[in-house]
């Protein structure tokens, strides 16, 4: 059967060690490899938090492709890091049918295939390829570690003090936020669909098909559209998820501004970024009040959403009914959304009838507006994204930055 899950994502930043500092002291994550002989002479970093993996290497400013010995650069985990702000340059796929993404690159005539060979250490063989996307600056690294049985990937160390906690307070990815420019959007599913055989994920019943989930605030909004790997879903819709017992799957949301007149968040992101790219991580949860308050208490900012949010009459009743006070809710900025919200979620098992999300947003994580996580609690769906909860906290970020700008002026 075949199958292609996230293994790792891969940051490109001007600081990896207080990178890595932050999301260690902030985040929870431990300290897990670092690259052996890393052909840049830079660092090299991967911390873990349960089953995440973040790899954060050094961007290089100048623009110069780094070699080896007089030779072309050893790509594998190694390139794509020439970028003026701190970014994703990476999203690593576990799969075992490269040659045939590889096949269907070349089809599309968009995109490219970088490079495809092999690495090995003791612990056996990793077959891999890199693919250019051709929306913005991230790329693909595909990796089959079907004849391989090491603990992360040749090359690189693994610490000896790492111990996999049985108590950790984030599970797995849950999606990639991709924000790209007006049009844009539909353009990069189709590529995505063919060359990785993804599907429309569709976020409610607001998501249409051409036009997607909009959210509209005055003359500015956003469209979002959803997509996801197929083979690996249907397992998952059986309840609570368990993400020891198999490869997570790929989810990506795109969004774009409905208008490239208008400055939004969005319009705000493509700015700073200087062009498409992935805008924030979502990281799945078990306990959402208890991750946010341990956070919290470890220093992370989040995102706190407008007051009338938790005075809404329908959504109180919503909250009450999962056994947990408003007043929880409110302290740590998360957000709600079940079988009892205006917008039902879809993609459900015939047997299931409610269901719920709730989730919060970090602050941004770099100097730039251009990167955040998001922590998501799913319970009996995976088919959404809180859409009611994306509007309320589009809608009140939006007015905010509108109030900024009028006292700026």
């Amino acid at each position: 059967m075949k199958y292609l899950g996230i293994h790792h994502i891969r940051f490109a930043v001007d600081n990896p060690e207080q990178f890595s500092r932050f999301l260690i002291q902030h985040f929870g994550f431990q300290y897990f490899a670092h690259r052996l002989n890393n052909p840049s002479a830079q660092s090299s970093i991967a911390v873990k938090h349960h089953s995440v993996v973040f790899v954060i290497d050094k961007r290089n400013h100048d623009n110069t492709v780094l070699e080896v010995n007089g030779n072309l650069p050893n790509l594998f985990l190694n390139g794509n890091v020439n970028y003026p702000v701190d970014t994703v340059c990476d999203a690593c796929f576990q799969c075992n049918n490269i040659d045939e993404i590889l096949e269907r690159v070349k089809t599309t005539q968009k995109g490219s295939c970088v490079i495809q060979s092999k690495v090995e250490d003791l612990n056996g063989t990793v077959s891999y390829a890199v693919i250019q996307s051709p929306f913005g600056n991230l790329q693909h690294t595909l990796v089959d570690l079907s004849n391989y049985s090491g603990k992360f990937l040749p090359g690189f160390q693994i610490n000896h003090n790492y111990v996999n906690s049985n108590h950790h307070y984030v599970e797995c990815i849950d999606h990639l936020a991709y924000m790209v420019p007006t049009g844009l959007a539909d353009s990069a599913i189709d590529w995505y669909n063919f060359v990785f055989e993804f599907e429309r994920l569709f976020i409610n019943k607001n998501d249409e098909v051409n036009e997607g989930f909009k959210v509209e605030h005055g003359p500015m909004g956003m469209r979002l559209k959803a997509i996801h790997g197929i083979d690996q879903f249907a397992p998952k819709c059986t309840g609570d998820f368990s993400p020891d017992m198999y490869i997570a799957p790929v989810k990506f949301v795109f969004g774009e501004p409905l208008s490239s007149s208008t400055s939004d968040q969005i319009s705000t992101f493509l700015e700073e970024h200087r062009g498409m790219g992935i805008q924030h991580i979502g990281l799945g949860t078990r306990n959402i009040l208890e991750a946010v308050n341990h956070f919290k208490q470890l220093g992370a900012s989040f995102v706190a959403p407008p007051i009338e949010y938790y005075h809404d009459m329908n959504r109180i009743e919503e909250i009450e009914d999962l056994n947990i006070t408003t007043d929880q809710l409110m302290k740590s900025g998360i957000l709600v959304e079940s079988s009892d919200s205006d917008n039902t979620e879809v993609l459900l098992p015939p047997d299931v009838n409610s269901w719920y999300i709730m989730q919060v947003f970090t602050k941004n994580l770099f100097k730039e507006q251009t990167f955040f996580l998001e922590l998501i609690q799913r319970h009996r769906t995976q088919g959404g994204f809180g859409a009611g909860n994306i509007k309320a906290l589009w809608s009140g970020v939006q007015a905010h930055l509108e109030k900024v700008k009028e006292l700026e002026n």
